[in-house]
């Protein structure tokens, strides 16, 4: 949702010089894992470069609420390797979009 709502205000307000994505990363583990990505020590692979790293830091967390949901063990050992980050106000990211629209990012 909000890798759609930067593009819409690059469409809003072109020349701005703005433009960019707001989720980077090279794989996403399990989804897309890199072929080139590095193992820790349990197993799993090194969280560097994972695009989760950047969804984290635009949304926050991940807290005990956001991982109770994990039933897969290794999923969950995974996830807890992310710092928790504090969640970020998208009305100062995001000054063009309305309130409605920044709510549906929450």
């Amino acid at each position: 949702m909000a890798e759609l709502f930067q593009q819409i205000e690059n469409l809003l307000n072109p020349g701005t010089g703005k433009s960019y994505h707001v989720f980077k990363g090279k794989h996403c583990f399990p989804l897309s894992p890199s072929e080139s990505n590095k193992f820790d020590p349990d197993g799993l692979p090194s969280i560097k470069g994972d695009m989760l790293k950047s969804v984290i830091s635009f949304i926050g967390g991940p807290d005990a609420g956001d991982i109770s949901f994990i039933t897969d063990i290794q999923a969950k050992t995974y996830v807890k390797k992310f710092r928790k980050k504090a969640t970020v106000d998208h009305s100062v990211r995001f000054p063009n979009i309305p309130k409605d629209g920044l709510n549906l990012m929450r």
